[in-house]
């Protein structure tokens, strides 16, 4: 039995390296080719490894100020929305996740309508243009910022503390804010 047990393991193993490798070796095979000589490229010489290295493609295409800039925005987006999108999703489910909340029923199942009956494209463009956002970097932070996915996952998480952790921290003389 242990043996067929270790034979599994091994033939499991071989096999999730080769599906990885699958994966990985296109995105190998553009770095290697992205870091070769023109000529080695063109001869479809470079299949392993990198032949003639040189980083002269690199250079062509961060000398273009479209690309950096590029590179910018999509840094500036992805730590913006990220920060906004964690801090808008938990201004909203704290207060789901409370007892004590009024018409807590309520406000959990308009937001759940949300997530199976969205407007559409053309709604979120009218909104965006009569916010005045259009043309702005607002237009592509704020409608996208409030997954209500993620405000259900983080509400979850916020039941799962105690409650009597609550209670002390009011009697500790806390407010809500610093609960939260």
């Amino acid at each position: 039995m242990k043996k067929r047990v270790k034979a599994f393991d091994v033939i499991l193993g071989a096999a999730m390296l080769l599906i990885s490798m699958t994966a990985i070796y296109p995105l190998y095979y553009i770095y290697i080719n992205s870091v070769s000589g023109g000529a080695y490229v063109g001869a479809n010489e470079v299949i392993f490894y990198p032949k003639g290295f040189t980083t002269y493609a690199y250079s062509i295409v961060f000398q273009n100020a479209t690309i950096v800039r590029s590179f910018v925005n999509s840094v500036f987006y992805t730590v913006v929305g990220t920060l906004l999108s964690v801090a808008l999703t938990a201004l909203c489910a704290y207060p789901l996740s409370r007892k004590d909340l009024y018409g807590k029923r309520i406000f959990i199942g308009i937001i759940l309508f949300t997530m199976f009956f969205n407007g559409g494209i053309i709604p979120l463009f009218l909104t965006v243009t009569d916010l005045h956002i259009y043309n702005t970097i607002w237009a592509i932070l704020l409608p996208s910022c409030v997954s209500v996915y993620n405000v259900i996952v983080m509400r979850t998480f916020f039941q799962s503390i105690s409650w009597e952790l609550t209670e002390s921290a009011y009697i500790d003389g806390a407010n809500d804010w610093v609960i939260f």
